[in-house]
């Protein structure tokens, strides 16, 4: 009888252990889902900086943001301001999205319907009067592929990747900055890579007679070069400075993250609750068997 109840004992205690270290876990991953919600806070106080920096140096784009904001429901489709619904999976890239895509596309305000268009013009432009750019924007669905596979660009050309795999947002406006601004072809160095000059004449050669133009991001400097008549001309310019993307995050990513701890904390919160039943089972197997 003595064997029974110390048995019981020892799976009492050993259960106990158990809870006591689901307890510590599920305070872990609360306290990481605080600070996931934290970082998404900031997110959403980052798109309000960004939008005092507009007012500060474009007050007609910014009331006019103001007046979507206030107002989306309005629309059959989503109207986008690419500077407000772009995100970036490192910031190092801001400057040099904001140098390639260039100010006006980043505050232009893009439609997807015709419907749309025609309200958000008569409000923005006819009744309000602001001076703001408009587009008609639908996506058709054509597919903007690098123009060479990344494993290519990195054995041949010793860069790391194209700018577009750092951008996340709308589909709408991959489209549109794929189209416009060609962000997909853009390539930029890795972090610790020398500088672009690295490239030897062969190399840059290849590039331009492929692709006309080769664009590069390497140690905050944006390169332009252009191959013809058997001469480059390379344009450089400063990425030292980003007004429109500042501070930008992924929220995508911010989101994800909570959602996930959020269904880990259940789960272990449903663990625990299993636990206390059979805590309690043995408790009442014991004290029978005493």
């Amino acid at each position: 009888m003595s064997d029974i109840i110390n048995t019981i004992s020892r799976i009492d205690q050993k259960l106990q252990t158990v809870n006591d270290d689901i307890d510590r876990n599920i305070a872990n991953q609360r306290k990481v889902m605080q600070q996931a919600a934290g970082e998404l806070m900031s997110y959403k106080s980052i798109q309000a900086r960004r939008l005092e920096n507009l007012r500060d140096t474009d007050a007609a784009t910014y009331e006019a943001a103001l007046w979507l904001l206030h107002n989306r429901a309005l629309f059959l489709k989503p109207v986008y301001l690419p500077m407000i619904e772009i995100n970036l999976r490192q910031d190092r890239f801001a400057a040099a999205l904001e140098a390639t895509v260039g100010p006006n596309l980043l505050k232009t305000f893009v439609c997807q319907t015709i419907e749309d268009y025609e309200m958000f013009t008569a409000e923005v432009l006819d009744t309000r009067n602001l001076s703001v750019e408009v587009l008609l924007w639908e996506d058709r669905g054509k597919m903007f592929v690098p123009p060479i596979p990344l494993v290519e660009l990195r054995w041949n050309f010793s860069l790391e990747g194209f700018l577009v795999g750092q951008v996340e947002g709308p589909k709408l406006l991959f489209s549109l900055l794929c189209s416009r601004a060609n962000i997909h072809t853009v390539a930029y160095a890795a972090t610790n890579a020398p500088d672009v000059v690295y490239m030897d004449d062969e190399a840059l050669y290849e590039f331009c007679r492929r692709f006309n133009t080769f664009t590069c991001i390497s140690k905050n400097v944006l390169y332009t070069v252009r191959f013809a008549s058997g001469n480059y001309e390379c344009v450089a310019t400063s990425l030292d400075r980003c007004i429109l993307l500042t501070g930008l995050g992924d929220v995508r990513r911010i989101k994800a993250r909570i959602h996930s701890l959020r269904e880990k904390s259940e789960m272990l919160s449903g663990m625990k609750q299993n636990l206390l039943i059979e805590v309690a089972v043995l408790r009442e197997l014991r004290e029978g068997e005493e």
